[in-house]
């Protein structure tokens, strides 16, 4: 399960090659590269060359009780002397249609470059939130007595509290084992009576170095963790604040994180595309119910509510199920203009740091 893909060791090469130097690839992203996981990458080239990559990952994401595919695309990589070919387009293209043939929904990323996908029919969807925490906020956090450093032996205690999110991927315990051995993350579980009742990840690549972007458990036992990495880092003579990331649902933690004086902001979560028009045509029914229907159609969804019908494209579609926060209030007032006010739309998917691809 260690090994990398033996089909993956060219692409590897290239996609580190654009990459800042330092990242081990293989092991940051082990349900792409290594043995006995799904991801894949895919690739362009010739006479043995890989001229340009993508990695691809299809995951259930879990929220509000349903389970919805769709699939990650990262790393999509153009050998330097190779760009402005088209070729980074041809690759996305194929990585969609692959997505598209394994039942996917919709695709989720996360880019440097946004405007290269919002070209490509991407836009902004779902949402997370963002606390900066400071040595003196976590100093009022409850004390970390119980903190010690995650063993490989607290992966089943791990599994269960991350199962416990109301919002996440689905993942499976080796999956979990994996993940939590990526390079350059800490993790921190706390114990009581002799059982791991949280966990927080702290750092992973250069996207997530300051920021706790995993955890579990009680709130109370979270912040605890928190203050616990936010002791190490002082010890070390880190001065920054700690990142703390969360989703939506995440009410009691965000609640107590906000009046303790925490700055926060509501972002997005990546950026997002409808794949399955079928399927996002019958996701939309599903969150309508009785009050409204949607008809797909070759040139979009048609909608009936009780006070109005009307036409949306793809993008009012994903915005429609998957809205980022600032598309919040246009679609409120669409859902109102159509009578369908209560529908249980939009869905906010999540997808914690080790997610990433």
């Amino acid at each position: 399960m260690n090994q990398v893909k033996e089909k993956h060791t060219s692409a590897l090469a290239m996609i580190q090659s654009v990459h800042p130097a330092g990242e081990d690839m293989a092991a940051e992203y082990p349900l792409v590269f290594k043995e006995g996981h799904p991801g894949r990458v895919l690739t362009l080239g010739s006479e043995g060359r890989v001229d340009s990559a993508c990695a691809i990952l299809v995951r259930d994401f879990l929220v509000e009780g349903i389970r919805i595919p769709g699939g990650l695309i990262g790393s999509v990589s153009t050998a330097t002397e190779k760009r402005n070919e088209g070729l980074a387009t041809k690759i996305l293209d194929q990585a969609e249609e692959a997505l598209r043939q394994e039942g996917c929904i919709f695709s989720l990323l996360w880019a440097d470059v946004p405007q290269f996908y919002c070209d490509r029919g991407y836009g902004p969807i779902g949402a997370e939130d963002d606390f900066v925490i400071s040595d003196i906020i976590a100093e009022g956090f409850p004390y970390p007595q119980g903190a010690r450093p995650r063993t490989d032996a607290d992966t089943p205690a791990i599994h269960k509290l991350y199962q416990a999110h109301s919002a996440r991927v689905d993942r499976t315990e080796d999956e979990t084992h994996d993940l939590m051995n990526c390079p350059g993350m800490r993790t921190l579980v706390l114990e009581r009576d002799g059982e791991v009742c949280a966990y927080a990840c702290l750092g992973r690549g250069r996207d997530l170095g300051d920021a706790i972007h995993e955890w579990g458990g009680e709130p109370s036992h979270v912040l605890a963790l928190v203050r616990a990495h936010s002791d190490e880092r002082q010890a070390q003579g880190i001065k920054d604040g700690l990142f703390f990331m969360a989703p939506p649902s995440a009410n009691d933690v965000t609640y107590r994180l906000t009046v303790s004086g925490a700055i926060s902001r509501r972002g997005l979560l990546g950026l997002g595309k409808i794949l399955n028009r079928e399927g996002a045509g019958q996701l939309l029914n599903d969150r309508l119910g009785e009050q409204g229907s949607v008809d797909v159609r070759p040139d979009g969804f048609y909608i009936t509510g009780p006070e109005d019908e009307g036409l949306l494209d793809d993008d009012g579609c994903l915005a429609l199920l998957f809205s980022a926060p600032e598309a919040h209030s246009a679609v409120t007032e669409l859902l109102e203009r159509f009578g369908l006010a209560k529908a249980k739309l939009p869905i906010h998917p999540f997808a914690w740091g080790l997610d990433s691809i």
